[in-house]
């Protein structure tokens, strides 16, 4: 089954009966839970998730028994949450983080709570939520409240200045108390994007920083900023979140912003994301050493597990506008990386289910990079006439060979399969979900 979170502003979103708010709780939008069946031609359940206000879920996972958390962020003081709630009420600010568990069913709140400060002018957003294999909640976001709730001993509990910092947080499984919570940034504007969790506890995160004083490590790959408005950063948090394993900048002397990590089986990082630094760190024998031109490149980068060096790192681009969107990567060491393109000369294969720009302003595109990072093993396109892409955020692949990629799209001629639980645009911008059979090559 496929699991799927966001935001709609849509009454008439398709929910199911029994679930918790089958209705359109109003304001600006709600958040939105749904379980697709494998086939893709129904909904398992659907539910709303919000109040009066604005409500948008970003981050979700879901546990060996079929309970899904999310988080993201709400300008709702009447969002729904839970008696022993670690922060049950809104405490300020123009929004606040939620963290929300449902049951199997989608029926039921096992927990939901608000995460933030009390800062007026302070925003509190999560952006992904994981479970562990106790039932602990982690969740990263970014902040605007000098007084975001931390822990004694973690690893930077006070505010590390300028309009936001990133922050990491761990929730025991009933949503009660923080198990740890830390800020994690420098004097600038920085903030979180994603995380992934390794089976011993420890915490990836990456994200953006102004911050020429963001907490690197000693011999990190990249210890200095990398000049320009903006650098990506990659981390890495200790299992009791109170020290720094690694840190290190990634970027150039322009601007890069980063996407979803991954995370190896031997403990190396995969770091998508845009770039417009024709000197964007990249490695001898990659697939594309040199910018490619346009607005922006996208990249991937793979680090070592001590974060002392790059394993590869490539962009990843055309002539015109691209920006990788997430990877994730299969046993063999393959990368899998779906994103966005304004190129029509974008790298795509021989056997690729879609050879050709589709029209518009952007289209989709997933690309699968060798275990070296030296050879594009498969490239396509992904679109219709209108405007069509992929942040990459949710992206699976399921072991079998399959790989489930959401995404966006207005264009009427989006390229669907006969018996798809909605086979046509319903209006404006849609959210599409496709899965793609690699062992065939085509969708």
């Amino acid at each position: 089954n496929f699991y799927v979170t966001g935001f709609t502003n849509s009454p008439d979103f398709p929910t199911t009966a029994g679930v918790f708010q089958p209705t359109f709780g109003g304001g600006d939008g709600d958040a939105f839970v749904a379980k697709l069946n494998r086939s893709g031609s129904g909904l398992v359940w659907s539910t709303y998730l919000g109040g009066d206000g604005f409500d948008v879920a970003v981050g979700l996972d879901v546990d060996r028994r079929g309970n899904v958390v999310v988080t993201g962020e709400t300008g709702s003081a009447g969002f729904p949450t839970t008696p022993g709630a670690f922060q049950p009420t809104f405490v300020g600010g123009p929004t606040d983080a939620f963290v929300t568990k449902l049951n199997a069913k989608g029926s039921k709140l096992l927990f939901s709570t608000f995460l933030g400060g009390q800062e007026a002018e302070g925003f509190d957003v999560g952006f992904i939520s994981f479970f562990d294999r106790h039932g602990n909640v982690y969740v990263e976001g970014d902040t605007g409240s000098p007084d975001f709730p931390t822990t004694l001993g973690s690893f930077q509990p006070t505010f590390g200045g300028g309009p936001g910092d990133g922050f990491v947080t761990k929730l025991n499984p009933r949503g009660s108390r923080l198990v740890y919570s830390t800020f994690v940034g420098g004097s600038g504007a920085d903030g979180a994007h994603d995380g992934e969790l390794d089976k011993a506890g420890n915490f990836y995160i990456d994200g953006f920083t102004e911050s020429t004083d963001f907490p690197v490590t000693p011999g990190a790959f990249q210890p200095a900023y990398g000049g320009g408005p903006v650098d990506a950063w990659v981390a890495k948090l200790n299992k009791t979140g109170t020290a720094l394993v690694y840190s290190t900048y990634l970027g150039g002397a322009a601007l890069e912003f980063v996407a979803d990590l991954t995370v190896d089986r031997s403990g190396s990082a995969y770091i998508p994301g845009d770039t417009n630094s024709e000197d964007f760190p990249t490695t001898p024998g990659a697939f594309q050493p040199t910018f490619g031109g346009g607005d922006s490149d996208g990249y991937v980068t793979k680090l070592s597990p001590s974060g002392t060096r790059a394993v590869y790192s490539t962009y990843l681009g055309g002539t015109g506008p691209d920006a990788a969107g997430s990877v994730r990567v299969n046993r063999d060491g393959v990368a899998h990386v779906p994103g966005i393109t304004g190129s029509a000369d974008f790298p795509v294969t021989s056997g690729a289910f879609q050879d050709g720009y589709g029209g518009g302003p952007t289209d989709a595109f997933l690309v699968l990079l060798n275990r070296s990072g030296s050879q594009v093993k498969f490239g396509s396109y992904l679109g219709g006439s209108g405007e069509d892409g992929s942040s990459g955020a949710g992206s699976w692949l399921d072991g079998k060979g399959n790989y489930f990629i959401p995404g966006f799209t207005d264009s009427p001629d989006f390229p669907v399969t006969p018996g798809a639980f909605q086979t046509e645009n319903a209006g404006a911008f849609d959210v599409f979900l496709v899965k793609v059979d690699l062992g065939k090559g085509h969708k």
